[in-house]
């Protein structure tokens, strides 16, 4: 049975809310009258429920700003009812990680199929509590993030991992689907639009399955967004759902980040900030490593660098690298231009049609970084050998 946590300031309404939502389904309904200064809902509540439905009264935020601090990974589903809720009381609510706010009238209807579809959602999401979102992110415009991301999902689908899926975040400026060779019949702008009626099940729809064994959600490369802002919370469902369906997610961030792409990295198991040897990238690079650590409170260890294009004979070697932006791992992709370029070009990852290449290599390293393959045994008489004993 599901467990709901009804939970407000407002004792009177909370109580009120308690029958009206037992009545709409097999539910076990608790109740949590917050006073004393208690902010958290979720304070002495044992055990912790599948849903919390949050009361907000005259627009009082302080719950909302402590949901919205925790871990985006650990958050229990949320639904916030109030009366007249601000337009800064509506944006708090979707940093929290609200999945509908409903006014304070709201018919029994509409209250049943919000907790209907956060059922079912909690009910898939159970089912792969081991998918992992990884997000890719220039340093710098042009740095080759899109085609780390490409061979990335490329590498683990043919690592045979699980089952994964890349998302083109870049909506106005899409080039995944060409690096894969494939337009997608349905664009991710027509998911988003549709939120409302799309399920785990429905999802496959709007993901074209590639000949690399990847599975991409993209929008047209011509399409136009007027408000981005306005697909934070569909996204954040519709990225929600994919965690129920695939085992690994690679996001291709876009070059500007917003609101909606600094959600997306705060629920990022991994990141990998892509760059390249040259005082700007990582300039930008090591400003946007502090703006994850201090502003998005992003663990270090969540955090991978590429150093694309890379030139063994350059000035500016990984030491280097390393010791200004202050971060480890780094990888490193050898520079080969014609490759790289002739695989883009032709929609084949260099992972699936190069596999003995340095650039693959390096991508496989990244791979066992992630846990999601183990490392090659080590190479020649004594490496074989060696391998062979611990075989045994």
């Amino acid at each position: 049975m599901t467990r709901i946590l009804i939970a407000g300031r407002s004792a009177e309404y909370v109580l009120h809310l308690q029958p009206r939502i037992a009545e709409l389904g097999p539910y076990e309904t608790q109740i949590n009258v917050l006073s004393n200064g208690v902010t958290n809902p979720l304070t002495s509540v044992e055990p912790v429920p599948d849903i919390l439905v949050l009361v907000v009264t005259d627009n009082q935020v302080a719950e909302l700003e402590t949901l919205a601090q925790e871990n985006p990974t650990q958050r229990v589903p949320l639904v916030v009812i109030g009366d007249q809720l601000e337009p800064g009381t509506m944006r708090l609510a979707m940093q929290a990680g609200a999945r509908d706010c409903l006014s304070a009238d709201a018919d029994e209807e509409q209250l049943a199929d919000t907790l209907r579809q956060l059922v079912a959602e909690t009910d898939q999401h159970a089912r792969n509590t081991d998918s992992t979102i990884v997000s890719v992110v220039n340093a710098a415009g042009g740095n080759g993030a899109s085609t780390v991301a490409v061979n990335l999902a490329a590498g683990l689908a043919g690592e045979q991992t699980g089952r994964v899926a890349a998302i083109d975040l870049d909506l106005q400026n899409s080039c995944l689907a060409k690096y894969f060779d494939k337009e997608p019949e349905h664009s991710l702008i027509d998911a988003l639009e549709r939120i409302e009626e799309i399920d785990v099940t429905a999802l496959s729809g709007y993901y074209t399955e590639t000949s690399c064994g990847v599975d991409l959600a993209s929008a047209h490369a011509t399409t136009e967004i007027q408000n981005r802002d306005l697909l934070d919370e569909p996204f954040s469902r519709f990225l929600d759902m994919g965690t129920a369906k695939y085992d690994w997610l690679v996001v291709d961030m876009p070059g500007q980040l917003d609101a909606l792409s600094a959600a997306t990295l705060e629920v990022s198991q991994q990141i990998v900030i892509v760059l390249q040897q040259n005082l700007k990238s990582i300039h930008q690079a090591s400003c946007l490593l502090e703006m994850m650590r201090q502003h998005l409170t992003i663990a270090p260890e969540r955090i991978s660098l590429v150093v694309n294009r890379y030139h063994k004979n350059a000035a500016l070697e990984i030491k280097d690298v390393k010791r200004v932006v202050k971060s480890d791992p780094v990888f490193a992709i050898p520079n080969d231009f014609d490759l790289v370029s002739q695989c883009n070009e032709l929609g084949r990852p260099f992972y699936s049609e190069q596999e003995n290449s340095p650039q693959t290599a390096v991508i496989r390293d990244l791979i066992v970084h992630f846990g999601a393959a183990s490392p090659p045994p080590p190479s020649g008489f004594f490496g074989r050998k060696l391998s062979g004993l611990l075989r045994t």
